[in-house]
């Protein structure tokens, strides 16, 4: 996989007595270990793990040589270093992957799904926060991801053909239940009970933004949401964006 990246085995010692070593701190530096922490590197290589790492390995930045004449100790030779691959897109520097490279898929990473409506042709039209174009023509319904932060792989960064779209890796579902099960909790506005059990919000309670299913902007705040017999049957997902175990956004479902 490290070679797959562009390094060069006889360069980086991944041939002789210390080759585990050598290439083992590459790849941990190039993120080849990442959800792999607990891994034995020593012991066989299960399919699972070895799909994490061509998967983590697709995702890296690719590396070449560049190449210096060195005359500090009286003779010349040339001096190879590692820098990493970018490309200009739209005036801005970016690392080339190997999944853009082998590929042309760019990962748009970070973003909130905010809205999908279906088409005629049973695929997707996928909204994302912000000011990037709609994503069209896409295969899935993503609907269980609404509100969460995404990562969407994308073909020559054409919002016209979508490979997948899944959760980032600092967004999560924290609680779900129905708006008659939230309460608050006594003396203190920082978090929210779901059947008698605690979570804790980014803000108060009233600062916590509850957009209603395929709404791009916010409904309202999460305490209007509590011990409300208007939303009391609505379906309702509490949300960490961050990764900080805390709610910092909610998405209702009104029941109908």
């Amino acid at each position: 996989l490290l070679v797959s990246l562009g390094y060069k085995a006889d360069l980086e010692g991944f041939t002789g007595n210390a080759w585990a070593t050598n290439v083992n701190v590459i790849a941990t530096q190039r993120g080849l270990y990442e959800d792999l922490e607990t891994m034995d590197t020593n012991a066989a290589l299960t399919r699972d793990n070895a799909a994490q790492m061509i998967w983590n390995a697709l995702k890296a930045t690719e590396v070449e040589y560049k190449y210096t004449l060195d005359g500090s100790n009286g003779n010349l030779s040339s001096k190879a270093q590692v820098v990493d691959k970018t490309r200009i897109q739209n005036g801005t520097e970016k690392d080339v992957t190997m999944l853009f490279d082998k590929y042309s898929v760019d990962i748009v990473e970070g973003v909130v799904l905010t809205k999908i409506s279906a088409d005629d042709k049973g695929t997707y039209t996928v909204t994302i926060d912000g000011q990037r174009e709609p994503f069209t023509k896409v295969e899935k319904d993503y609907s269980e991801l609404m509100g969460q932060k995404v990562d969407v792989l994308v073909k020559d960064n054409n919002s016209a053909k979508v490979f997948g779209i899944y959760a980032n890796e600092d967004s999560s579902v924290v609680a779900t239940g129905i708006c008659d099960d939230l309460d608050t909790v006594s003396g203190n506005n920082q978090k929210v009970k779901v059947d008698s059990t605690e979570y804790k919000t980014e803000g108060a309670l009233s600062t916590i933004d509850v957009y209603e299913f395929n709404s791009t902007s916010a409904d309202g705040k999460l305490s209007a949401y509590i011990n409300n017999k208007a939303v009391a049957p609505y379906s309702i997902k509490l949300i960490d964006n961050n990764g900080d175990g805390k709610i910092d956004r909610a998405v209702a479902v009104p029941f109908t």
